[in-house]
C-alpha cells in the first residue's frame, strides 16, 4: 500500500484507500472557490439564470430594492459555499495546470462521493433556503433529488458521447457540493441518515424527511411565544 501521510484515520476514511492525498484533495477545493468567484452563485446552483425582473407596474425604487435584496442573499449563499471550502494547499498553481485538476476530480468522485450525499442534500438545502425562502425544502423537493438522488449516475450522464456536449454547470455544480461538504466535518451527522437503511442503499425520501424535521424544529424555536 502507499504510504501517504493523511491527519488522521478520519481523514483517511475520508479520501479513500490510499489513492488520494489531502493535498490533492484541498488543491480541488481552491480551484472550486476560484470557479464560484467568477460566476452567480445561484447558475452554479441551479442551472438557471434566475435574475429578479421588473413587474409590470412596479415602481423603479421598489425594483431597486428588491435586485438589492437579491444581490445581499446570493452573496449570504456564496459565503455558505465558501465557509465549507478548506483551502491550506501551498500548491494550488502546480495543481491548476493543464487537465490535472480534473483528472483528480474524477479520481476522487469514484472513491469519495458515495460516502457523502446526506451532507450534499443538506448544503443544497441550505443554499435553497437562502435564495428562495424558509418554505422551499417541499416546493424545491424534485429539484434537490434531481441533483443529489445518485451523483455517480448524473456523472456517466455527463459523459461525452457522441452528438452530445457536456453539461458544465452540473459538472461545475457537483464538483463544488462533493468537496465542500466532503471538507466540512460539520455534515458528518447527515450521514447517518444514509448509514442508517439496512441495505446501505441511499434514501432520498428519508434524507428529506430529515430536512422537513430540521426545518420544522428551527421555525418553532423562532417563532415568538405568548
Amino acid at each position: 500500500m502507499n504510504s501517504i501521510e493523511r491527519n488522521s484515520d478520519h481523514e483517511q476514511q475520508r479520501l479513500g484507500e490510499g489513492e488520494v492525498t489531502l493535498v490533492q484533495y484541498q488543491n480541488w477545493a481552491v480551484l472550486v472557490k476560484v470557479a464560484l468567484r467568477k460566476k452567480d452563485l445561484w447558475t452554479v446552483v441551479s442551472g438557471e439564470e434566475l435574475k429578479p425582473v421588473r413587474l409590470q407596474d412596479e415602481e423603479e425604487a421598489i425594483f431597486t430594492l428588491r435586485k438589492r435584496d437579491w444581490n445581499r442573499k446570493d452573496v449570504a449563499a456564496v459565503e455558505i459555499i465558501l465557509d465549507h471550502i478548506n483551502f491550506k494547499s501551498d500548491v494550488f498553481t502546480a495543481a491548476s495546470i493543464g487537465t490535472d485538476a480534473f483528472n483528480t476530480w474524477k479520481l476522487i468522485e469514484s472513491l469519495f462521493i458515495t460516502e457523502n450525499k446526506g451532507g450534499l442534500f443538506t448544503l443544497y438545502t441550505q443554499l435553497v433556503e437562502v435564495k428562495q425562502g424558509s418554505d422551499t425544502v417541499m416546493k424545491y423537493g424534485n429539484t434537490l433529488r434531481r441533483v443529489v438522488v445518485d451523483l455517480s449516475n448524473a456523472l456517466k450522464i455527463l459523459a461525452v458521447d457522441e452528438g452530445k456536449d457536456v453539461d458544465i454547470w452540473m459538472i461545475e455544480k457537483l464538483q463544488a457540493f462533493a468537496f465542500i461538504a466532503g471538507l466540512n466535518k460539520s455534515f458528518d451527522p447527515y450521514k447517518s441518515m444514509v448509514a442508517s437503511n439496512p441495505d446501505g442503499e441511499w434514501s432520498f425520501d428519508k434524507l428529506l424527511k430529515g430536512a422537513q424535521d430540521r426545518e420544522t424544529l428551527c421555525s418553532s424555536n423562532a417563532s415568538p411565544s405568548f
